[in-house]
């Protein structure tokens, strides 16, 4: 499968009312020029949010060693329009511990916001979503939250450095869907699925991060809640209209069409059966139409899960014929010698 046959499914781009094609040269150089106004890891980050919700001028930074709750502040791990991000060490205590602690800016709209971020969080409980630890007000009143601080790499990276074998990333994105469906069966649409709010730990589990611009299955956009990634953002979501988990599904269709770019090192699939049903999986699951999707997140995991275990069982066939093959030129040549 080439890089481009892989973006006419996967990679589509907003131009004015419809979504065009581009090649995965252009794809990557528009997904650069994107990571400028809207960096990997944070909708709520970029240039565009930063001038829609502008932080005080006289709001800096917490310098290292500054107490919040029981913890101590180490460096700044990130900083957007909505709210910085430290690394911080728990503060005495008998054990120690990292984590990432969240602090809003002074906003009242960005306070409720980030109230309700925390709160869904302390909701959540499962492997693959980063845990709340956590929370409080600073002595100014602003509300914090620490979360697990997750150790890893982004996921595109992870399978481009690795180059991770067909099996080993289907393996990766079936664990990403089973985290979106824990969130769904909660009512929660993420609504920023993409490689850079996904790292893969050191035991090999992709991890889901930030659910800033998380909201209930259904409910409509309400200004601030406007914060996307475009590249990544399903047709209704960049329109403005109700987002359902159908959002969340088109951007994991995205995620996969990503990982499985042969600019990520994905080796050439010698099977055109297997690279066309991930063409119609990926197809499938970016559909403008949001009713064209799969019905739920379970669905597509169950399609990438009957790929994953075809291309399993091609593999073993082909060992077997390969293994047969050799044994009887083996006994070709030993009879050869008999006669």
């Amino acid at each position: 499968m080439s890089g481009t046959e892989l973006n006419e499914v996967a990679m589509p781009i907003l131009a004015g009312e419809e979504a065009t094609v581009t090649t995965a040269t252009a794809s990557r150089q528009r997904c650069r020029t994107l990571d400028g106004l809207l960096p990997p890891g944070g909708a709520l980050t970029g240039r565009i949010f930063t001038r829609l919700v502008a932080a005080p001028p006289d709001e800096m930074p917490l310098p290292p060693g500054t107490a919040v709750g029981g913890w101590r502040i180490g460096r700044l791990l990130g900083c957007g329009g909505s709210a910085m991000v430290y690394l911080a060490d728990r503060a005495g205590g008998h054990f120690e511990q990292q984590a990432a602690i969240k602090i809003v800016r002074s906003d009242a709209r960005l306070v409720e916001q980030f109230r309700r971020e925390r709160q869904l969080l302390a909701e959540l409980d499962h492997p693959s979503i980063a845990r709340l630890i956590d929370g409080g007000a600073c002595d100014d009143g602003r509300p914090w939250f620490a979360m697990e601080h997750v150790s890893g790499v982004r996921i595109d990276h992870y399978v481009e450095h690795r180059r991770l074998a067909l099996h080993d990333r289907l393996v990766l994105f079936e664990g990403v869907c089973e985290a979106i469906a824990y969130a769904h069966a909660r009512g929660l649409v993420h609504r920023d699925i993409k490689p850079g709010n996904l790292l893969v730990d050191e035991n090999g589990r992709p991890r889901l991060l930030d659910f800033g611009i998380a909201m209930a299955d259904g409910a409509g956009d309400d200004g601030i809640y406007r914060a996307m990634t475009p590249i990544y953002a399903s047709p209704e979501q960049r329109g403005g209209g109700i987002v359902t988990k159908a959002s969340d599904i088109y951007q994991l269709g995205m995620l996969l069409g990503a990982i499985l770019m042969p600019e990520r090192g994905l080796p050439q699939l010698a099977d055109t059966s297997v690279a066309d049903a991930l063409r119609a999986v990926v197809s499938r699951a970016t559909a403008r139409d949001a009713a064209l999707r799969f019905p739920s997140v379970a669905a597509l995991r169950a399609a990438v899960v009957t790929i994953r275990q075809r291309t399993r069982l091609l593999r073993v066939h082909r060992h077997i014929e390969a293994r047969r093959t050799a044994r009887f030129a083996g006994y070709r040549e030993a009879r050869a010698w008999c006669e």
